[in-house]
C-alpha cells in the first residue's frame, strides 16, 4: 500500500518552508494523540509543520488526527511496516530546515523547539539532544549528579554555554554511553541527507528486518559531525512504561550489534571509529553468547555460536560450547 498524504484544507503549511519539520510516527494512539500533539502545537516557537504518519492503525487514531483543525498539521497514513519506516517516509515529505522526532506518546516542554533553536543558530549545530525524564521515574535519564555521566561528559565534551555541551566526536561517545532516545534529538535536514537518512532496511516488516534498538541507527549515524551539542536541561518527557520497546536484553543486544554491523559496512568511518565499530560488536557477541548459554536453551547457544565469527568469542563461549555439546551427547545417549 503507497502512503496517502491527505490535502485538507487546513493540512497546507502556509509557509512552504518552515524551520521546523517535526516528524512523529503512531500507531493505535488513539488514547495519547491528542494530548501529544496539543503539546506540540503549544510550543512557544511556532514556525514548523508536524508530520504524523499513521502506520495502519486499527483504532480511532486517524479520525482524532482528522478532527484537529491546524493548518501545520500534515497527515499520512500508510500499511504497517513498523515506526522507523514511518519515520522515513515523513522526513521525505519535510520541508523543515531542521528535523525534530517526537514519538506519539512522549511530550515536549513547550520551549523545547525554541531551545533547539537557539542552538542551531548560536553553534551552527548539526546535531542536537537534550535531557529527557520517564514517566514515573524521579531524575532524567542523563543524571549528570552520577559519577559515570560526569566522566562520560569530562572525556568527551566541553561546556560552552549554561548547559550546552560540545562534542567534537559523538559518535566515539555513544560507543561508550548511549543515553539518546528519538523524541529528544534534532539534526539539520543538510545532515540528515548528507548521512544518506533513515535506511528502508532497517525495521521494515516487508524486508522482515524487525529488530529492537533500531532507533540506534539513526542516532549514531547523526552523532557523525563535529557539530553535536546536548542540552543539560529536561525539555522531554517519554510515556514508555517500563521502555516499552526494550523486549529483552538479549534482544537489544541482537539489534545493537546489527545495526553497529550495517554502520560499519555503509557507513564512511574515521580508523579510530572503524576500530572501536568493531571491537564494540565482538563485545555484543560475547555478551549474546553468555546471556544464550546461561538464558536460553543449549541449541539457541549452539546455532549463535557457530553462526559467529570465532574472533568475536570470548574464551569462555569455546568452552561454553564444549560443554554444550558434551550435554546434547549425554542427553541422547
Amino acid at each position: 500500500m503507497n502512503p496517502h498524504l491527505y490535502q485538507q484544507e487546513y493540512a497546507t503549511m502556509p509557509d512552504p518552508k518552515p524551520v521546523f519539520s517535526i516528524i512523529m510516527p503512531a500507531y493505535n494512539r488513539a488514547s495519547l494523540i491528542e494530548s501529544v500533539t496539543s503539546a506540540i502545537f503549544n510550543q512557544s516557537y511556532s514556525d514548523f509543520e508536524l508530520i504524523v504518519v499513521d502506520d495502519g492503525s486499527t483504532d480511532n487514531t486517524l479520525e482524532i488526527l482528522d478532527s484537529i483543525k491546524d493548518k501545520r498539521l500534515r497527515v499520512i497514513a500508510k500499511a504497517n511496516s513498523r515506526q522507523t519506516q514511518s519515520r522515513r517516509i515523513a522526513c521525505e515529505h519535510a520541508k523543515g530546515q531542521y528535523l525534530a522526532f517526537c514519538d506519539s506518546d512522549d511530550l515536549w516542554h513547550q520551549d523545547y523547539l525554541q531551545t533547539l533553536l537557539d542552538v542551531f543558530e548560536h553553534q551552527q549545530a548539526e546535531y542536537v539532544f537534550t535531557n529527557y525524564i520517564v514517566t514515573g521515574e524521579g531524575r532524567p535519564r542523563i543524571d549528570t549528579s552520577k559519577d559515570l555521566v560526569q566522566q562520560w561528559l569530562a572525556d568527551n565534551s566541553n561546556l560552552v554555554s549554561d548547559s550546552v555541551y560540545h562534542f567534537d566526536d559523538l559518535y566515539l561517545a555513544l560507543l561508550d554511553y548511549q543515553p539518546i532516545f528519538t523524541s529528544c534529538q534534532a539534526l539539520t535536514a543538510e545532515h540528515y541527507r548528507k548521512i544518506g537518512g533513515i535506511s528502508e532496511g532497517i525495521n521494515n516488516i516487508e524486508r522482515n528486518t524487525v529488530l529492537t534498538s533500531e532507533d540506534s541507527h539513526i542516532i549514531r549515524r547523526s552523532a557523525l559531525t563535529r557539530q553535536a551539542y546536548f542540552v543539560d536541561r529536561t525539555l522531554v518527557t517519554l510515556g514508555r512504561q517500563g521502555d516499552n520497546m526494550s523486549h529483552s536484553f538479549v534482544s537489544n543486544l541482537r539489534g545493537g550489534r546489527f545495526i553497529l554491523e550495517d554502520i560499519l559496512s555503509n557507513t564512511k568511518l574515521s580508523q579510530q571509529q572503524y576500530d572501536k565499530t568493531k571491537a564494540e560488536i565482538a563485545s555484543h557477541t560475547r555478551q549474546i553468547a553468555l546471556q544464550l548459554y546461561y538464558q536460553e536453551d543449549r541449541k539457541s547457544f549452539i546455532n549463535f555460536y557457530k553462526s559467529s565469527k570465532k574472533a568475536e568469542l570470548s574464551w569462555k563461549s569455546h568452552l561454553h560450547f564444549v560443554r554444550a555439546l558434551w550435554r546434547n551427547v549425554v542427553s541422547v545417549g
